[in-house]
């Protein structure tokens, strides 16, 4: 999900900006599942290579896993 506000009008030239916008994009908000694991997401080798203690014990096992966190991102963009 990403919103972007470009700003225009008098706000700009009193700033001395000649564009200039505001945004927040954001990943991993909400999970639509009945599933009751940590991570949704996980497959039958975990994340990571085929081998390691990282791993899962195997398919459908969503041990030591760690869920896929949520990312919110702000960004300020100006023009000059």
């Amino acid at each position: 999900l990403a919103l972007n506000y470009k700003i225009q009008g008098p706000i700009l030239d009193m700033l001395n900006f000649d564009t200039a916008s505001v945004g927040v994009s954001a990943r991993n908000l909400a999970i639509f599942t009945e599933f009751t694991g940590v991570d949704p997401e996980l497959n039958f080798a975990g994340r990571g290579g085929s081998s390691g203690v990282d791993q899962n014990f195997g398919q459908g096992i969503s041990a030591f896993g760690w869920p896929i966190p949520t990312q919110v991102l702000f960004t300020l963009k100006f023009g000059f």
